[in-house]
């Protein structure tokens, strides 16, 4: 069990703090994407995060299609099949940041 808390949260960047999964994932950039089947309970959660070369320039998540502003989402077990995607930024991909003293 720790060894799959390890994998989700170093490697993959997801969380989970009181009932609440959150997603900072940071890829190599030869990862397009990748799948997760997660169970909560009695409910199943697909889980896709994606690398994408669109204007993202942070983290969104959705949940069967409604976005996520504070790109978290609840787990509930309430015995459906919940779709999760994760965009990312591709990696590599410029940013503008503003660095002030």
């Amino acid at each position: 069990s720790w060894m799959y808390r390890l994998i989700l949260e170093s490697l993959l960047g997801m969380s989970i703090n009181t009932g609440r999964m959150s997603f900072a994932p940071c890829l190599p950039a030869d990862w397009k994407e990748f799948k997760i089947r997660y169970m909560f309970r009695q409910t199943l959660y697909l889980i896709t995060v994606r690398q994408t070369n669109d204007t993202v320039e942070e983290v969104s998540v959705t949940l069967d299609g409604f976005a996520r502003p504070d790109k978290t989402i609840q787990l509930v077990d309430d015995h459906q099949e919940h779709l999760v995607e994760v965009k990312i930024p591709a990696a590599g991909m410029e940013k503008n940041i503003s660095l002030s003293e």
